[in-house]
């Protein structure tokens, strides 16, 4: 399900995996780098590139998410409605014998 909304939200899936892998592979150099980064003492530039990364990236998963959530709420919701439904069918009086329709008491 979670696969159908990203498609939707980001035009295909492939490109929110290319977001990730993006991130997981500037995380990966940064840290394979990190002692030459301190060397040079240009290591908050790269933890500025990775916060930003990383930030992009939870913005677009959460869109993902709150999707997601407000989905379940409305399919909820919909069986609410439902099963008011089924319970005010279940309630109506039997038909007596001979009548041919049913009580105009169905919502």
């Amino acid at each position: 399900m979670i696969k159908t909304r990203l498609i939707k939200q980001l035009g295909s899936s492939s490109r929110y995996f290319a977001i990730y892998h993006q991130l997981a592979d500037t995380f990966l150099e940064k840290m394979q780098g990190m002692t030459t980064l301190k060397v040079y003492q240009n290591d908050s530039s790269a933890e500025q590139e990775l916060a930003e990364e990383s930030e992009h990236f939870r913005q677009i998963t959460m869109k993902v998410l709150t999707m997601q959530l407000g989905s379940y709420f409305h399919i909820g919701m919909n069986g609410m409605k439902a099963s008011d439904q089924i319970f005010a069918f279940l309630d109506l009086p039997e038909k007596a014998a001979g009548q041919t329709s049913p009580p105009k008491k169905w919502p």
